[in-house]
């Protein structure tokens, strides 16, 4: 049995995509993966294919769907069941 620290954790912020959410409720989930980024000192990339910005530290992978929340399962599905999570 692996140990508890080589799993992959997938920690998703969501939100929506454009200017007119930017710093409001509606995006207080890509507020919190922003913060988590700056602290562990890595950058966004955006993936065409999982729909998402995404980003890893360690055993760690931050997403923010590029998609409206009410959309969010697309993109996390397909991240989900690339890592096999």
């Amino acid at each position: 049995m692996e140990p508890e620290t080589s799993r992959i954790r997938l920690v998703v912020g969501l939100g929506n995509p454009g200017r007119e959410y930017d710093r409001t409720r509606h995006n207080i989930g890509f507020d919190v993966l922003d913060a988590l980024a700056k602290e562990w000192g890595v950058g966004w990339e955006h993936s065409k294919s999982w729909q998402a910005l995404w980003t890893k530290s360690e055993q760690t992978i931050l997403v923010k769907p590029a998609s409206y929340m009410n959309r969010s399962g697309e993109p996390l599905g397909a991240i989900a069941h690339y890592y096999k999570i």
